[in-house]
């Protein structure tokens, strides 16, 4: 017997919405509770049968915890909408759930592939809702593209029914993963990718005249005590801010709307070729001065122009640290010894990714042939982090690489917490004055890289 969610039948108007915490005081699973399903006929409707059941299960409410705890994010959404009883359990499940994910697909010239059926058939199956998408993708990978398959969800009619018509990769992208689901994507001139299992690394470089379809993603759900915050500058509003920071007429991060209580963990920043480095050296150094805990900084130049924008990560229960290997390293043992440096800072790997932004001229040609050589140490290095990033026309990135005691990931987050807590008395301080040029954060030819660890308590649904 199976409950359909997608139609939604006569008898869906006759469930009754219960109470979700019925069924808290008494939920043991006995024989006679079933007798309402028992009861059915055999001439009774497949639609009857699956209200009665859905009845049964929102009595029961500890019954629903479990049948729904089996349910991917995205069936779990439309798991709520068949009562308040359903929904007020799924939103008990979807908040108990804290696991990062990634999103990584590559369609060479040639091959038979839809890449929208391929991006909603991964999206499906991620175990956590997330909350920000940070998605790279190439050129020819976020063109529009046609809307014919019935297995693809239609971006305009929200269902399975094909309308033949043209959408953007963005939309297939969005109605998949929900109007909650905030998604920052970039044209790039190639990505850096990871395979579901985290046992392959992909860089899909840049190549001239290529039609390669390529996109990576990471994505993000809530994290309790974590605050990921987004900006988008243009190059007059950047000069502005800089100019009335200062002045001391308005702080940095009051203009890109930061909370005043929460330390500045990581900055990850994806600007155009027309924002100057030294402009985006200021950007950095402004958010700096708030601040004694030194921060953390990655990024690249993606296809914009004129734009900066990135990601803001705030709060005591994420840590970072950045490394830039320089263009000096053109040897793989020596691109292992600076990779290493990130494993010296101790982070805990349980739930971290790291990102990696590359310069489009390094490479396969760059090491003399050999493929994937930095995501593939990165991997060694960190087995159970997935490389998110892409190829660039220049990086940006700083070395803060933090020198934290080997231990337990519980030990280290107690340590971690309590430098914060003594940290946050410089935020009650008045900025410290910014000077130009103090601080130098873009590269060429180098690759900067960012990891981020998150502390989550390991929740538990309540049954």
């Amino acid at each position: 017997m199976s409950v359909n969610f997608d139609e939604a039948g006569p008898s869906r108007s006759k469930r009754k919405s219960s109470d979700p915490d019925a069924g808290n005081e008494d939920c043991k699973f006995k024989a006679e509770n079933l007798s309402c399903i028992d009861d059915v006929t055999d001439e009774s409707s497949d639609d009857d049968k699956a209200a009665q059941l859905g009845e049964y299960l929102s009595a029961q409410y500890e019954v629903l915890l479990r049948v729904l705890s089996n349910l991917s994010a995205f069936d779990l959404r439309r798991a709520a909408l068949v009562s308040k009883a359903w929904q007020s359990a799924a939103r008990v499940v979807r908040d108990s759930r804290q696991q990062l994910h990634w999103l990584f697909w590559n369609a060479k010239p040639g091959m038979n592939i839809d890449p929208p059926l391929v991006l909603q058939s991964s999206i499906r199956e991620m175990y956590s809702q997330p909350t920000l998408c940070v998605a790279f993708f190439t050129k020819n990978a976020r063109k529009s593209f046609e809307c014919s398959t019935p297995k693809i969800i239609c971006p305009a009619s929200k269902d399975q029914n094909c309308c033949g018509k043209l959408h953007p990769m963005e939309s297939f992208m969005a109605t998949t993963l929900g109007p909650k689901c905030d998604i920052l994507s970039l044209t790039v001139s190639g990505t850096v990718g990871t395979s579901d299992d985290l046992k392959f690394t992909h860089e899909v470089e840049f190549i001239s005249k290529s039609k390669v379809q390529s996109m990576s993603a990471a994505l993000f759900p809530n994290f309790p005590g974590v605050k990921i915050e987004r900006f988008k500058l243009t190059k007059q509003e950047l000069l502005k801010g800089v100019r009335e920071h200062i002045s001391c007429e308005l702080d940095m991060a009051s203009r890109l709307g930061l909370p005043g209580n929460m330390l500045i963990q990581a900055v990850v920043i994806f600007t155009g070729s027309r924002i100057r480095g030294d402009e985006v050296s200021m950007l950095v150094a402004c958010l700096q001065s708030r601040q004694d805990h030194r921060i953390p900084v990655a990024g690249g130049i993606d296809e914009k122009p004129d734009n900066v924008e990135g990601l803001v990560f705030l709060g005591d229960n994420v840590c970072a640290a950045s490394l830039v290997i320089p263009e000096t390293v053109t040897e793989r043992d020596t691109a292992v010894q600076y990779i290493s440096r990130l494993k010296s800072c101790n982070l805990p790997s349980e739930r971290a990714l790291c990102f990696m932004f590359t310069c489009l001229g390094r490479g396969t040609i760059w090491y003399e042939g050999r493929e994937n050589v930095e995501s593939e140490i990165i991997n060694e290095v960190f087995p159970r982090s997935p490389v998110i990033g892409f190829f660039g026309q220049g990086e940006i990135g700083i070395n803060v690489l933090p020198g934290f005691e080997a231990g337990n990931a519980s030990t280290f987050w107690a340590n971690f917490k309590a430098l914060c807590n003594e940290g946050k008395t410089a935020l009650q301080a008045p900025p410290k004055v910014v000077k130009r040029g103090e601080l130098s954060i873009d590269h060429s030819y180098s690759t900067c890289l960012l990891y981020l660890s998150f502390n989550t308590a390991k929740s538990s649904l309540p049954i």
